[in-house]
This record gives structure tokens, sequence and C-alpha cells, in this order.
């Protein structure tokens, strides 16, 4: 996939969104919260000095909802399916009648974020959160 295909962010975040939608049909409670593609929005000058058309990187964040414990091991299915996905080749992001494959080995997991919903608190583990009830 090249810069010049993308015609606009939503296309871009709607276009991942539904193939991540296909990927994680099993699992429930998730949402696309941010597609960035940091090539392209780097000036076209900056672009046209590398002599090499580099592999457009797509960065996504996806937000997984759950209550209670699961919340880790919602994470994990969903980590699981994407980095499936993707190894497979099944994972294709399609934009202005283009197909576009991810490198097999290119799904990188940057970092795991978990935030707890007023009236809980972060397990021991930090990993889920827990339920607080005040009397």
């Amino acid at each position: 996939m090249q810069c010049n295909i993308i015609q606009s962010r939503e296309k871009l975040h709607s276009a991942v969104e539904r193939e991540i939608q296909a990927t994680l049909s099993t699992v429930q409670g998730w949402k696309l919260k941010d597609v960035e593609t940091p090539e392209c929005e780097a000036s076209a000058d900056e672009r046209k000095r590398t002599a090499v058309d580099l592999p457009l990187k797509v960065l996504f964040s996806l937000v997984v909802n759950s209550s209670g414990d699961d919340v880790e091991e919602k994470s994990e299915a969903v980590l699981f399916q994407m980095q499936y996905a993707v190894a497979t080749g099944q994972f294709q992001i399609s934009l202005s009648g283009m197909k576009s494959t991810a490198n097999k080995s290119s799904l990188q997991h940057l970092f795991t974020n978990v935030t707890c919903a007023a009236g809980s608190l972060m397990s021991g583990d930090r990993k889920g959160c827990g339920r607080h009830c005040l009397i």
C-alpha cells in the first residue's frame, strides 16, 4: 500500500475497522480507537528523499471493554486472533480498490494499559479490575 491511495483518514479508519471486525468476529467488547500512518503524515518532500519505497506502517489502537477480572483474558484473545490473521496472510486492508496484505511477521504488540471504570480498583497483579463497594 502506498500513501497516495489513502484518500482520507476516515476511509483508512473504516477499512482497518472492517478488517479487524472480520478478524475479531468471535470476540465482543472491543473498539478501534486510533489509526495512523506516520510515513504518510510526513511531508511529501521528506518522502521523496528516500530512494526505496518502504512498507507502509499502519498503527492502530484497540480498546477492549471488559468487566471484572476477564480483561486480561479478553485482551489475550484479541492479540492472539490478530497475530494469527496476520501470520496466515488473512489480514487484508481494502482501500481504493486495492487489497494490501500485512507482512506475515509485521504485527507488533506495543503495550497494554489497563484502566478501571469508576467504582473499581486495580487488582493486586495490575492486570485487571476488581469491584469496590463503599458502605
